[in-house]
């Protein structure tokens, strides 16, 4: 006889309830209750599997969690089965499948529990990034040797400035399908990968083919659009005609329009069956993706093509489910070098100083390069060196930093929270110059000077918290107002994230109304409009959603860059702050930091590192072991 929900025991029931489940977990249990016939222990692990991905989980991992205190709520928790129990129980029921056989709602793989969609997202994920990065050596014609030396030739000792690293990135599509660049900002990501695309189209001239068709997308409009423009930029500095025409005509997109995921249809239009049209495909703020836009993308990929992922490992991962960009990372090797690879870089860069290293245990090249050296943070700057803590995950040196003596160009510091009254006068001064903007190319301007992050978005120092301050000590609507896009307008080419602001402008017949201005359209992500110099205005009735901007949650920050940032902690400790969230709101500033908050909630923050129980890491080490060993 087939169980339900409601002939669940009492105990099971009352579990279910706790507020830590949603209503979709419940519901799953439920099926898995009366459509499997599971019995209680695996209907629960289903219930705790469904809701961990909701938290950023793949699987449920059942060394971590088993006889451990589930629920958010301390007054309201019960404790998970012990291990041995709730292992024996999944593997005895007829609702849990094993990898490699029968296709069931759950899968048992060693001490993880997935539902099968992440389950078989992982697979299909491994699979196809193991193929990828299978060497694949391609002929490099003496030209493109040539073009790389005139390329890299900016500093004489390469190495003290991370141009080495740099080379090396750049050559890595001639001898694999796979190529990551990691890096944080400032390290030149983006110049690795114009000097790559450029000597992989110098290539196609020289050996009479096509030039190659390059597709570029990144998980949101706006750091399409980022990567567009710094793209265009560092394109302009290549003197071929040919290829900077070429390069300077590729616009990118989002992953979702890339994939024809466009409107209210969820399916992607570009799949196994119908492939991308594309030689060479570029994904940019890869630590935003999650597993599933992931696997939809490698599913797209045609057969022949170069991947090539850029992005930050040490940055936040994605809101969904999964941590692609950081297992990925974990399970190849970063800077691995074979002597044949090590050889052609030092060639290119030509000198003992500046050379690389070839890995004496390595006899196929990582796919991975890791970039170090920080433009941007060079040397001692204060930036640098609390972000590189942070990363370390030392809060004693990061408070090191903190509390010394700095400049007043260049600083990085912390501070008590000063009290509301305060700390709002703090906030009002660093928009006085945007308050004051004449008009809204000024304001646009002085809108990337400024800006008050916070870990969350209620809260008396959440986002919602800093702008009732700001308005109730401002005592009216400010001149000028900073909003931020929440929702995808492809037609008015404005995206989740995109910042602008909001003005009263008188118009011709005199008449003065509330207009939002953006920034103007250049090699835009979504848009047939190109390189329009003025801003963008549109009335406000006509926006798409947003919220007033006065603060931004961290998360909402990335990709984005100020010269000063203030960092507003919560008064208490709290399972949002972690090493990877401090690490991405220290970087979003250019040259100046300002944190209000307890040394104590900061050390906490430092020592908690971001937890995602996947399986994708290992199971792409595992399988890149044993392909060795097939060789």
């Amino acid at each position: 006889m087939k169980k339900n929900i409601a002939s669940a025991s009492i105990d099971l029931a009352r579990k279910l309830e706790t507020p830590s489940f949603r209503a979709i977990d419940r519901q799953f249990a439920k099926f898995l209750m009366s459509r499997c016939n599971a019995d209680e222990l695996t209907s629960l692990a289903g219930a705790v599997a469904s809701a961990l991905v909701a938290s950023g989980h793949s699987c449920l991992l059942l060394n971590e969690l088993s006889g451990t205190a589930w629920g958010e709520n301390p007054d309201n928790t019960f404790l998970l089965p012990a291990k041995d129990e709730w292992k024996n129980a999944l593997a005895n029921s007829g609702a849990v499948g094993k990898p490699g056989g029968e296709k069931l709602p759950l899968i048992l793989d060693g001490d993880r529990l997935y539902m099968y969609r992440y389950f078989n997202y992982e697979n299909i994920v491994t699979q196809r990034l193991l193929r990828l990065s299978a060497p694949h050596p391609i002929e490099i014609p003496f030209g493109v040797i040539e073009l790389a030396k005139i390329l890299f030739d900016e500093r004489k000792d390469l190495s003290a400035y991370g141009g080495h690293l740099q080379a090396a990135g750049a050559f890595l599509p001639f001898f694999s399908r796979l190529s990551i660049i990691s890096g944080g900002p400032g390290t030149g990501k983006t110049t690795v990968l114009s000097k790559m695309l450029a000597l992989l189209c110098k290539r196609s001239v020289d050996k009479h083919e096509r030039l190659p068709n390059i597709r570029l997308a990144a998980p949101t409009g706006k750091a399409a659009q980022r990567m567009g423009e710094s793209l265009l930029q560092a394109a302009s500095t290549i003197s071929d005609v040919k290829i900077k025409d070429h390069l300077s005509s590729i616009t990118p997109s989002t992953l979702h329009r890339l994939l024809g995921m466009t409107g209210f249809t969820p399916t992607p239009k570009h799949n196994a069956e119908n492939p991308l049209e594309a030689d060479i495909v570029v994904i940019d703020e890869s630590s935003m993706m999650d597993i599933t836009l992931f696997t939809r993308l490698v599913e797209a990929l045609p057969d022949d093509v170069h991947l090539i992922i850029l992005g930050d490992r040490h940055q936040l991962a994605s809101v969904q489910a999964g941590s692609v960009m950081a297992d990925i990372c974990d399970a190849f090797s970063p800077n691995s070098f074979t002597k044949e690879f090590s050889n052609l870089v030092n060639s290119v860069i030509d000198g003992k100083q500046n050379a690389i290293t070839h890995s004496v245990k390595s006899q196929i090249l990582s796919p991975l390069v890791e970039l170090q050296f920080s433009y941007r943070f060079e040397g001692e700057k204060p930036i640098g060196r609390v972000s590189k803590a942070v990363n370390q995950g030392s809060a004693d040196m990061a408070l090191e930093v903190l509390n010394s003596v700095q400049s007043t160009d260049e600083h990085c510091v912390i501070a008590a929270h000063p009290g509301d009254e305060a700390i709002a006068k703090i906030i009002l001064d660093g928009y006085a110059p945007l308050f004051t903007s004449k008009d809204p190319s000024e304001a646009l301007d002085r809108l990337g000077k400024f800006m008050v992050l916070t870990a969350l978005n209620e809260g008396r120092f959440g986002r919602e918290g800093i702008k009732q301050l700001v308005y109730k000590t401002y005592y009216k609507d400010p001149p000028v107002r900073p909003i931020k896009i929440t929702e995808n307008s492809p037609q008015h080419s404005l995206f989740n994230g995109d910042m602008g602001v909001i003005m009263s402008t008188r118009d011709g017949d005199g008449k003065t109304r509330e207009y939002a201005w953006f920034p103007a359209v250049t090699n835009n992500a979504e848009s047939d409009q190109q390189n329009v110099n003025s801003p963008r205005s549109f009335l406000v009735g006509n926006l798409p959603g947003y919220v007033d901007a006065f603060a931004i949650t961290i998360h909402n920050s990335q990709g984005s860059e100020f010269d000063k940032v203030i960092i507003v902690l919560p008064e208490k400790e709290s399972a949002l702050l972690t090493r990877e969230l401090l690490y991405t709101a220290v970087t979003r500033a250019k040259s100046k930091v300002h944190i209000y908050g307890t040394e104590q909630v900061l050390r906490k923050s430092i020592e908690t590192k971001t937890m995602r129980h996947s399986g994708l890491s290992d199971r792409l080490r595992e399988s890149t072991k044993n392909h060795k060993s097939e060789k």
